[in-house]
């Protein structure tokens, strides 16, 4: 596998983690099983992105990943990868 590879390999996998730890914690009855679940994802992604600091690697983050916070997900502001944001028309 080469950088490039592994550069898309990382941005997609993150997205997609991410994506579904948002769609878990948007649920609106969420049982202890789903709130152990997003506390794993939460701990796993601020793992990985501990180690992007670390290995000096996030410049090969996109835009997304560059500015995201695991904690977000926790406080429930963190917002879709795949999702443009609506744009205010004033």
């Amino acid at each position: 596998m080469n950088g490039t590879t592994c550069k898309y390999f990382l941005n997609d996998t993150l997205k997609n983690i991410i994506d579904r730890a948002i769609q878990l914690n948007s649920e609106k009855n969420k049982d202890e099983f789903k709130e152990g679940l997003i506390a794993g994802y939460y701990h796993v992604l601020s793992h990985i992105f501990n180690q992007i600091e670390i290995f000096e690697i996030i410049y090969d983050l996109d835009e997304y990943l560059k500015n995201f916070d695991p904690d977000d997900l926790l406080t429930g502001k963190a917002k879709s990868p795949f999702k443009k944001e609506e744009q205010d028309d004033n």
